[in-house]
């Protein structure tokens, strides 16, 4: 297994060893603490966090429960376990979804005023429709990555409640990051996400924070022109079809904010 606690400035991949001792440390347990909830030897748990031994994964099973990790924190913790997924370029994945059939689709959406995208793990956008580009403005300006535009002066003033937000987008650009940690897509993003200052705090703040999708249903709301109160929108994020590696974003907007 690759090991991932280098010295590189700022945050740092996502990495298992890392992962299981913060773990450990925030409910304030000793090594032998941990050992012990467990039932596996305190020389096993100096072996995994010191010598980086790589532990079988019923012991895994084990440190998770004993660390009382929630569903997503065991999903991530699995993540860093298993080797790196892999991810295919960009320009193979848009391939999938560009196509007259797909676009039929979105331009259908848009109709119904339903924003809709198609985005890579990483959070870059293949192929959007024009009512999602309307809700986010200035991607193009990011290499059309959501993760990058979430922390640009222009999402800061589109986003209501923009800290609670990105608190929120942080802790998935996290699991992302951890499940394709060895491809350089990943590690292009981390280095251009270390540029803000405003990711650097968010990440730093806690570092057990990881989720794989919106923990709430509450919609997020955009400050959109035209509308005098911020906009509701209720996202929605699935896979594409049985794969993996592709995501459709969805989310309904009031027609009259748009309309105008």
């Amino acid at each position: 297994m690759k090991h991932h606690g280098g010295s590189a400035p700022g945050p740092r991949m996502p990495d298992f060893y890392d992962w299981l001792q913060r773990a450990r440390l925030h409910l304030g347990l000793s090594r032998e603490d941990a050992a012990k909830r467990a039932g596996i030897s305190t020389s096993y748990v100096n072996r995994i966090e010191r010598d980086h031994a790589h532990p079988a994964r019923e012991v895994v099973e084990r440190l998770a429960r004993a660390y009382q990790l929630n569903t997503w924190q065991k999903r991530h913790t699995f993540d860093l376990w298993e080797p790196s997924a892999t991810l295919p370029p960009t320009a193979d994945l848009r391939c999938h979804v560009d196509s007259p059939a797909v676009q039929a689709h979105l331009d259908h959406l848009d109709t119904r005023y339903i924003a809709s995208a198609y985005l890579t793990p990483l959070s870059t956008v293949l192929q959007n429709n024009r009512t999602f580009g309307q809700a986010v403005p200035g991607l193009q300006d990011c290499n059309h990555n959501l993760a990058l535009w979430f922390f640009t002066p222009t999402a800061r003033r589109v986003i209501d409640h923009w800290d609670h937000e990105a608190h929120g987008w942080v802790a998935v650009t996290r699991a992302m990051l951890g499940r394709y940690r060895d491809t350089p897509q990943a590690q292009q993003l981390l280095r251009k996400l270390r540029a803000s200052n405003d990711f650097q705090r968010l990440w730093e703040s806690n570092h057990l924070q990881v989720a794989y999708g919106r923990r709430t249903t509450t919609p997020i709301r955009l400050h959109i022109p035209c509308a005098s109160t911020p906009v509701a929108i209720g996202l929605q994020v699935t896979e594409f079809g049985d794969r993996t590696d592709l995501l459709a974003i969805y989310g309904m907007v009031e027609a009259a904010a748009i309309a105008c």
